[in-house]
């Protein structure tokens, strides 16, 4: 039991994390707005490009570390997580799990870059 909710709790952040970056390219947009108009913005836009890029590289590496007996593309892959008619029941189950690497660990390098830029903004000398 103690592992299905631990399972389940993973999956719940994964999903919200996942569906928080999905604003990312409004914040940006906003962020850079906010630069041209007035010359400074309240948060630093290289946040917002770092944490991107932690989604973006940490789904590239989840892909690189799925398993080798997993011999499809990733545009195959995505295909067969989502027609069943086309690969069967048992590919598109397979296909579902392999998907899972890049997503978690796409979340991973997001959270971690989050921490990381939030350690750093903490860490620097203020400006007087």
């Amino acid at each position: 039991m103690l592992h299905f909710l631990y399972a389940l709790v993973v999956y719940l952040l994964a999903i919200a994390v996942t569906f928080a970056l999905m604003g990312l390219p409004v914040a940006l947009f906003l962020q850079v707005r906010e630069y041209f108009r007035t010359g400074s913005s309240r948060v630093p836009i290289w946040m917002t490009v770092v944490i991107g890029a932690a989604y973006l590289i940490g789904g590239i590496v989840g892909w690189a570390v799925r398993p080798t007996q997993w011999t499809m593309t990733f545009g195959q892959t995505f295909d067969a997580a989502f027609n069943a008619a086309k690969y069967g029941n048992s590919v598109e189950h397979q296909a579902e799990r392999v998907l899972m690497y890049p997503w978690y660990m796409a979340v991973l390098f997001c959270i971690l870059a989050a921490g990381a830029v939030g350690l750093f903004l903490r860490l620097r000398p203020q400006r007087a």
